[in-house]
């Protein structure tokens, strides 16, 4: 039994081919295979026992933390922000003189409320005699005594500086 010499080297280039085909295929395992290695080493930089597993855990862990902390903190601006409601954020202030004669604007008119229109106006009158001060409640941008133009400016000014906000 022979066999043609075409059909030989037919068969061995195939043969040949195939190996060519192989060993490119292994020289480029081998790089992709280093190139792997040396992610892996970076990401395993760092890490106590050198392992992925312990890489998880860790990253689990501070993120449970965050999380935690996020809901913590969550929790306290929710209280600060209805704290803030019920404080006095809203400020309108007129200096005036309240008599013709003479002195400066040494009197003043202070309007001081939170975001529901609750609060106090405060009148200072000044004379060269003294001063007296004066305290009027609010109660939803309204005041259970007379005011007088002042003290309406003031609250005007306070209640305008609420709706800007």
């Amino acid at each position: 039994m022979s066999i043609e010499p075409t059909l030989f080297w037919s068969v061995g280039g195939g043969v040949v081919a195939i190996l060519v085909g192989l060993v490119v295929c292994v020289v480029w395992l081998s790089r992709r295979l280093k190139r792997l290695e040396r992610q892996h080493t970076v990401l395993m930089t760092d890490v106590e026992g050198g392992n992925l597993e312990s890489l998880l855990e860790q990253h689990l862990a501070s993120l449970q933390a965050a999380q935690a902390t996020l809901a913590d903190q969550g929790a306290q601006i929710a209280a600060l922000a209805s704290r803030a409601e019920t404080a006095f954020r809203h400020v309108g202030l007129v200096r005036y003189n309240p008599f013709a004669d003479g002195g400066g604007d040494f009197s003043f008119a202070l309007a001081l409320a939170d975001d529901h229109g609750d609060g106090v106006v405060l009148c200072s009158l000044y004379a060269r005699t003294g001063a007296r001060i004066y305290c009027k409640a609010l109660a939803a941008w309204e005041a259970t005594y007379a005011l007088t133009d002042e003290e309406q400016e003031a609250i005007a000014a306070a209640r305008q500086q609420a709706r800007t906000r």
